[in-house]
């Protein structure tokens, strides 16, 4: 009996995988378009493709934090038809959206729209086929797919013009600790020498920020288990992205000034950003050991066999021992 009911529960669990994958296949297929610009500009180079770099990759890191803890999050699963029609409800209604407003988006907004809303249209997919307690231990992972939703354009205008106003902001302090004299004028630095260095969109880092904070969202599910370390670690990816983009503006411009001008528009400008990239890297990685350590409690010293027996042998002794 044991077995047959272990046969059966084995045969649905594989029946709800068939679906779940048939339904995310057939997602892909009614994206296809969409999926194959947004890849196409991912792939491509120059701002415009900045905010589209991450999407090849999420879903690879959504799956991974899904399948090494696979174990966990499938041993129970059922089909949740309310709240997954739910969601997919939710996700219809976004396409909806999106088709209706089509007009008057840009090919920007418009593209994020119909990422979003197959986002919610595969996670709605996963709460059908699994179940809420499947959804609840892989939320996470599942969550990181809004990640591949490209930034709307107002966000993004604001997102690049932060990072440009706290990129200056470190590059001024860093140029201060030199010693090296400089006017600056909001983006733009006056050194000696007649030269001037703007800080453009293409030096706001978006994209080296973006997979700093991957990287963060990765490390802190897999290396660490409290809520407070892992907001910590992921809440440090800013101020990294800050001093990372400052520090490469400062170096150059420090080359640039006096070793050789040609820095400012060589290799290590164009190519450079990989090296301030493991800088920051670096130091997340030392954020995170730390995190690590923090979270370990010391173990609370217990009494051995002979200790105990001492103490309860002789309680005037410990009694003494503790008082004096």
């Amino acid at each position: 009996m044991a077995v047959t009911l272990k046969a059966a529960k084995g045969s649905r669990a594989f029946s709800r995988a068939i679906g779940f994958a048939g339904s995310a296949i057939c997602l892909l297929v009614l994206f296809h378009t969409p999926l194959m610009k947004v890849v196409s500009l991912a792939l491509a180079s120059g701002h415009d493709a900045d905010q589209y770099s991450q999407v090849v990759l999420i879903p690879i890191v959504a799956a991974y934090l899904i399948l090494r803890q696979r174990k966990r999050i499938f041993a129970e699963t059922d089909l949740a038809a309310i709240p997954g029609i739910s969601v997919l409800v939710g996700g219809v209604f976004v396409f909806l959206v999106a088709e209706f407003a089509r007009g008057i988006l840009n090919q920007s907004d418009y593209l994020s729209a119909l990422m979003a809303s197959l986002v919610v249209l595969q996670i709605g997919t996963f709460v059908l086929w699994f179940g809420t307690r499947a959804f609840r231990l892989a939320r996470f992972p599942l969550l990181t797919l809004i990640l591949m939703v490209p930034f709307p354009t107002r966000l993004l205008d604001a997102t690049v013009r932060s990072l440009q106003a706290g990129s200056a902001l470190v590059t001024t302090l860093l140029l201060n600790l030199t010693g090296v004299p400089f006017v600056r004028e909001g983006l733009v630095f006056h050194l000696p020498h007649n030269l001037n260095i703007f800080i453009a969109e293409d030096c706001s880092g978006i994209r080296s920020s973006i997979a700093l904070l991957i990287a963060s969202l990765v490390a802190s599910d897999v290396f660490l288990r409290k809520g407070w370390t892992k907001l910590v670690l992921n809440l440090a990816v800013l101020p990294l992205s800050l001093f990372k983009n400052g520090l490469r503006i400062a170096t150059l411009s420090l080359l640039s000034v006096y070793v050789d001008r040609r820095f400012i528009s060589g290799d290590l400008h164009r190519d450079g950003g990989i090296v301030f990239y493991l800088i920051a890297s670096a130091i997340l990685g030392i954020i995170l050991w730390q995190l690590r350590r923090a979270e370990k409690v010391p173990p609370v010293p217990q009494l051995s066999r002979k200790d105990h027996g001492t103490a309860l042998e002789h309680p005037e002794a410990s009694l003494k021992e503790q008082t004096t």
